[in-house]
């Protein structure tokens, strides 16, 4: 089964002109998916250090485990 959790927020919050942020990345070398990422931010701004994105393997809104 297929997810399009994403797809349906983003057509019903086009309106207000808003919509999830997603990132794509390199599956393989014939493969890029596009996830929801969780981002963090750094506390103290420290030279070089760049905090990390977490990409979501299962649908945080119904919970379906996303291809990969």
């Amino acid at each position: 089964m297929k997810c399009d959790c994403i797809e349906k927020i983003n057509k019903l919050t086009e309106k207000d002109n808003y919509m999830l942020k997603t990132k794509m990345y390199r599956v393989s070398d014939t493969e890029i998916v596009s996830r929801i990422s969780l981002e963090t931010v750094a506390i103290e701004k420290k030279r070089g250090f760049r905090p990390p994105s977490f990409f979501m393997t299962y649908c945080p809104f119904c919970g379906i485990k996303l291809e990969d």
